[in-house]
């Protein structure tokens, strides 16, 4: 059995192949509406995803001057505190050559001392004699 079709029937068929009415017109004008949707909304979420990509390289940027800043700052505080000890061991040497400077007026005051009880020993045995 073969079929014919009117010329009516192949006119239909050919304007709903083209997209020119009909359902089979409607169907693909939906689904390109659905297309069309579906990339937009992939071009949004692409868009948010370099967004973000660039938020994260700003912030591992921020990161990473932080973390400069910080062994700056570590090593100028290492730097003051050399300084600091070396001041120190320079103010203890300064007083230890004051004590040093004060025991020697010291000791010179008791062999003053020393001699002045020997002279007065002298003296006194001088006039026993």
């Amino acid at each position: 059995m073969t079929s014919q079709t009117t010329p009516q029937q192949s006119k239909s068929t050919n304007e709903s192949e083209r997209g020119e009415g009909g359902p089979r017109s409607q169907r693909y004008q939906d689904e390109r509406a659905l297309v069309q949707l579906s990339v937009n909304e992939l071009q949004r979420d692409l868009q948010r995803a370099e967004d973000q990509a660039r938020m994260a390289q700003q912030d591992a940027h921020n990161a990473r001057q932080g973390a400069q800043q910080a062994r700056n700052a570590a090593q100028q505080a290492q730097n003051q505190a050399r300084q600091a000890q070396s001041q120190a061991q320079q103010a203890q040497s300064q007083v230890q050559q004051a004590q040093n400077q004060l025991q020697q007026p010291q000791s010179q005051a008791q062999q003053a001392q020393s001699e002045a009880g020997q002279i007065r020993t002298n003296t006194r045995q001088l006039q026993w004699v």
